[in-house]
């Protein structure tokens, strides 16, 4: 072989060494942060019997009755569960009188009440094992009106 031929051998060849190293280098530093993000990433996975959010990470909080105050401390409505185990909803007018109910009893049947400003129930849709009903009372709570 003559002279010029091996240097330009040996030149490409030293050129084709140079970028072998620099994409072993990037693939390198490509994997390098792939790691980290799956590392940053990565959460503990919670152990029997820990704490396990679910998707919206928020908390439980437990007690056996919410009220809700306005700013002058009067109770404009409630969430509890009673001793017969009737889970209720309640809202009251600015005087702290209830003036809607909705309930749900321990055998899973539904009641809306609409009460006077007496506190009087005034209208009641429900559903029991007869099916749907609805009561109309008048201001006195003297039945007006029912269906069926």
């Amino acid at each position: 072989m003559n002279e010029p031929t091996l240097d330009a051998l040996a030149r490409r060849a030293e050129r084709l060494e140079r970028q072998n190293r620099r994409l072993k280098l990037g693939g390198l530093v490509v994997l390098a942060l792939l790691g980290l993000l799956l590392f940053l990433g990565a959460e503990p996975e919670p152990g029997p019997g820990e704490y396990q959010p679910g998707p919206s990470q928020y908390q439980t909080l437990e007690a056996e009755q919410f009220l809700m105050l306005d700013k002058t401390d009067i109770v404009r409505g409630g969430l509890w569960v009673d001793e017969k185990k009737v889970a209720t909803l309640a809202l009251g007018d600015k005087k702290g009188v209830v003036r809607a109910a909705l309930r749900v009893t321990a055998d899973g049947q539904p009641a809306l009440e609409l009460y006077s400003e007496k506190g009087i129930v005034q209208a009641r849709l429900a559903i029991d094992s007869n099916g749907p009903g609805l009561e109309l009372r008048d201001f006195e709570g003297n039945l007006a009106f029912r269906a069926p």
